[in-house]
C-alpha cells in the first residue's frame, strides 16, 4: 500500500512537471488596451466623448443636475412619483427628516446612499477627464489638429464637475490629471 500511495504520488509530479513552462504564463489578457493603443486621435476622441457622456449619463435615482439637494430642499420642485416610497430619499429631503429616524417608515435616517452614488458619479466623471487630458498632453499637436481645443474643453468639463462637488461637499481632494 506504501508503495502504491509513492507511486502514485511520483506519477502526479512527473505530469505535471512539463506543463509549468514559462510559456505558459506569458499570455497577453483579452480586453485590455495599452497605453499606445489608447494614445491615437481617434481613441483620444473616444475618451474625451466619454468624458462628455457622463453629463447625461444618468438615473433619475442620481441625476447629474442638483434639483434634489437645492430645488427639492428649497421648495421650488416636488419630487412627484407615486407616493412617499417611490425614491423615498427625495421625500425625506422633500419634507426635511432626513435626521430624523423614527419620523416615518419613508423617512430613511441619513442620505448616505443617495450622498455615495452623487460623489462616486462625480469622481468618475473627474478621472474620466483626467484621462482624456493625460493622454492629450502625451500626444503631438502634429498628429491631434483638436488637441489644445480638446484640452481646453476637458479641463472646462473637470471644472464643471468639481464645481458640483464643490456644491454638494465644500471641501473635496483635488486630483489632476498627473
Amino acid at each position: 500500500m506504501k508503495n502504491t500511495a509513492t507511486f502514485i504520488f511520483l506519477s502526479a509530479i512527473s505530469l505535471l512537471t512539463p506543463s509549468c513552462s514559462g510559456d505558459l504564463l506569458d499570455i497577453e489578457p483579452q480586453g485590455v488596451i495599452s497605453d499606445e493603443a489608447l494614445n491615437t486621435p481617434d481613441n483620444i476622441e473616444g475618451l474625451v466623448i466619454a468624458a462628455y457622456a457622463m453629463l447625461g449619463n444618468d438615473h433619475y435615482s442620481v441625476p447629474n443636475q442638483l434639483w434634489p439637494w437645492g430645488d427639492l430642499r428649497a421648495g421650488d420642485a416636488y419630487k412627484g412619483g407615486d407616493g412617499p416610497a417611490d425614491i423615498a430619499n427625495y421625500h425625506a429631503m422633500e419634507v426635511f427628516s432626513t435626521l430624523q429616524p423614527d419620523m416615518s417608515a419613508y423617512a430613511p435616517a441619513t442620505l448616505g446612499d443617495l450622498n455615495d452614488k452623487k460623489w462616486t458619479r462625480l469622481y468618475i466623471a473627474v478621472s474620466r477627464a483626467n484621462n482624456a487630458l493625460r493622454r492629450l498632453n502625451a500626444i503631438p499637436e502634429s498628429e491631434f489638429l483638436l488637441r489644445s481645443t480638446r484640452i481646453a474643453e476637458m479641463r472646462f468639463l473637470r471644472g464643471q464637475y468639481y464645481f458640483d462637488l464643490k456644491i454638494m461637499y465644500k471641501h473635496i481632494p483635488w486630483v489632476s490629471e498627473n
